[in-house]
């Protein structure tokens, strides 16, 4: 009645597969859901100190909101891509305003900032009395013109003529 030692060793074999096999492959995962785990585990102590601190989903969204209500103003710092000729039209009216002589240099190397965000050069020479120069500059900078200025160099030609040069860089939108 004992079964022969042939149907033993079949199982033995079977069983030996069977186990490599888990071996093999549940265990990694068994590890792998293990670790996970004690991922979400931490994620969880973490989440729970935080809302003790006071660091919850509502306060972020407040957060969130005061600084949204501050974002349109930055908008206003990058001009669109094609509104060159409305800058450049804006600073010669501007110009022409103040009995200004002004000649504008575009720069030719565009520097890229960020995904579709350029940085261009755009130099100013003007050349006017030193009241019409001063007028000029208070009148840009309540324009918001987008322009930032980096350098500035002013010099004297004769008794009544001052030459301004102004080295400003503007933020494009692709």
């Amino acid at each position: 009645m004992f079964p022969n030692k042939q149907f033993i060793l079949k199982i033995f074999i079977l069983l030996t597969i069977l186990l490599v096999i888990i071996w093999l492959f549940d265990f990694p995962f068994y590890r792998q859901l293990n670790n996970l785990s004690d991922d979400f585990n931490r994620a969880k102590k973490d989440l729970s100190l935080q809302f003790k601190q006071g660091n919850s989903y509502e306060k972020a969204l407040t957060d969130y909101q005061g600084l949204y209500d501050k974002i349109p103003p930055f908008s206003k710092v990058f001009l669109a891509d094609g509104s060159q000729l409305t800058l450049i039209t804006k600073l010669e009216n501007l110009a022409t305003k103040h009995n200004l002589v002004q000649k504008i240099n575009l720069g030719t190397q565009k520097e890229s900032l960020a995904d579709k965000i350029i940085k261009l050069g755009l130099n100013l020479q003007l050349s006017g009395s030193f009241e019409n120069l001063v007028a000029y500059l208070a009148e840009l900078k309540s324009l918001k013109t987008s322009l930032s200025v980096i350098g500035l160099d002013l010099k004297k030609i004769n008794n009544d003529l001052l030459e301004l040069n102004l080295n400003t860089q503007t933020f494009w939108l692709e």
